[in-house]
């Protein structure tokens, strides 16, 4: 149930960019009809991830407060992704995404390229968060690893 569930998640966010770049393909090619729709495909995962998963906080002083809301927000999201904690102390939280119905539903679609532009959008929250706390990742499902590792530190000021 779970499985299907994300998978239906996953093909609703997915298919109308599948039907957009196959139509802009037939006028501008499909290498540049996906680095046109591929900036949207970030832009919408990023306010999908700062909507149910990256809480908010008002200075980096409030570490203690997002990791706390994260853990809150990712037994809310286990129906869509396998995310656990896999390391945390006072200044870090680790986790392991096993899955992405994003980058999931593009591969199946064929259209693998887009799943970086998913992953892209991690990468724009932390930008736009850089002066509350730091984020690393070595691994994204969006390139073809097995699962993601998302790292939050403690912003040191």
């Amino acid at each position: 149930m779970k499985k299907q569930f994300r998978i239906m998640i996953g093909f609703i966010i997915t298919i109308p960019f599948y039907i957009l770049i196959n139509v802009f393909s037939l006028f501008i090619g499909r290498k540049e009809a996906i680095k046109f729709w591929g900036p949207v495909v970030t832009f919408i995962v990023k306010i999908m991830a700062e909507i149910s998963l990256i809480p908010k906080v008002k200075s980096y002083k409030e570490f203690d407060v997002f990791v706390a809301k994260m853990k809150r927000n990712i037994s809310f999201l286990g129906i869509l992704y396998d995310v656990s904690v896999t390391y945390e102390d006072n200044d870090t939280i680790i986790l392991n995404y096993k899955n992405c119905p994003h980058c999931e539903a593009f591969f199946t679609l064929g259209l693998s390229e887009l799943g970086q532009y998913a992953c892209d959008s991690d990468w724009e929250i932390a930008r736009d968060n850089s002066d509350l706390w730091d984020f690393e990742r070595n691994n994204q499902i969006g390139t073809g690893d097995n699962y993601c590792n998302h790292t939050y530190k403690r912003k040191e000021l």
